[in-house]
């Protein structure tokens, strides 16, 4: 779903741009358009992709530059046709809100390096670190775990079929230390499909078994879950 969406964003801003470009008398405007435009769009690609640490940060300075590029773009229009919506114009507002928007973001990106955040970072990177300890006990020695990104992990688990799968995740459920919960997505590798799609496929059944409740191993294509342990 988010690739689909980064691919709606990413094609409207490329009719957006190519609309403009295509304006006669080409000038040092359009480019100006064009790159604010492909930056904008860049970033979102970019978060929906990597999932930086700190996504709003991100939206607010894609908006900043996207509304900064509209305001020069409109400008351009207005002045060539010789109108005068006055001052200020919504133009002049749009071209204006890169300031605001960046400065808001740059504060959440400073609050997100604050001492206090950082001492957080540190507990949940040692809760994590003693998490994948004990999951690792639990795994075959053809298995791989690894860090995905934030919270994340990844498994790989040659040769195994969704319901091996299944066991080992619910192993490592049971393992996992300090009273913390974890869901999972599991996908079998298909005939000619490439890693992009195999982790959006168990990135999708993550989010399912995460809407199913904590503590839920989904599998990608099936209905039934994996529920919470029981004491």
């Amino acid at each position: 779903m988010r690739s689909r969406l980064a691919s709606a964003y990413l094609a409207v801003a490329a009719a957006a741009v190519l609309g403009f470009l295509l304006v006669p008398d080409g000038s040092l405007t359009q480019t100006q358009v064009a790159c604010g435009w492909l930056g904008a769009a860049a970033i979102v690609a970019g978060v929906r992709r990597h999932r930086p640490a700190v996504p709003a940060a991100c939206w607010l300075i894609a908006a900043g530059v996207a509304g900064n590029a509209a305001g020069i773009g409109v400008e351009t229009i207005l002045t060539r046709t010789m109108a005068d919506p006055g001052f200020p114009s919504w133009a002049e507002a749009a071209y204006l809100s890169l300031y605001p928007f960046a400065a808001a973001g740059l504060i959440l990106l400073v609050r997100r390096r604050s001492p206090q955040r950082n001492r957080s970072t540190i507990v949940d990177a040692s809760t994590l670190k003693e998490a994948a300890a004990a999951w690792q006990h639990h795994l075959r020695t053809v298995d791989l775990l690894a860090r995905y990104g934030g919270e994340e992990f990844v498994v790989l688990l040659p040769g195994a079929t969704a319901e091996v799968a299944a066991r080992i995740l619910d192993r490592m459920r049971e393992a996992t230390p300090l009273g913390q919960t974890f869901s999972a997505g599991i996908a079998l590798l298909a005939d000619g499909e490439g890693s992009d799609e195999l982790v959006a496929r168990a990135d999708a059944a993550l989010y399912a078994a995460k809407r199913a409740g904590r503590d839920q191993v989904a599998v990608a294509g099936a209905t039934e879950l994996h529920p919470a342990r029981t004491a």
